[in-house]
């Protein structure tokens, strides 16, 4: 049985907002949050773009 290796991330946007969210690809993750073609309901898609926070 294989586990996988999540880790914490935090990410900002232009305006200066943040979000944290966890995830066992990140890569994957942010891309996923910046997505535009499909933005109902999903916070970080309709306000990013997002990249990793300083």
């Amino acid at each position: 049985m294989g586990y996988a290796v999540i880790g914490n991330f935090d990410l900002q946007q232009l305006a200066g907002w943040f979000y944290s969210g966890q995830a066992d690809d990140l890569p994957t993750r942010i891309a996923n949050h910046n997505r535009t073609d499909k933005i109902d309901g999903k916070f970080t898609r309709k306000n990013g773009p997002w990249v990793g926070a300083q």
